[in-house]
């Protein structure tokens, strides 16, 4: 029979894209706030523009 271990494990997979869906409704609300008040700064903001990039998810775990 063939086995298999996925690394990372299947829940630290849901944890991990649960916090990245999170990441991103809340710059895309955030995004949508400014835009409704016709604010550029959404346009300067990394963390809008680039929401996973910026985000303390994409930074390697010691």
């Amino acid at each position: 029979m063939i086995t298999a271990q996925p690394s990372p494990s299947l829940d630290d997979l849901v944890t991990q894209l649960a916090q990245q869906a999170a990441a991103l409704a809340e710059a895309q609300a955030r995004s949508a706030q400014l835009a409704s008040h016709q604010d550029p700064v959404r346009w300067r903001d990394a963390s809008l523009v680039w929401p996973l990039f910026t985000s303390s998810l994409m930074k390697k775990k010691g």
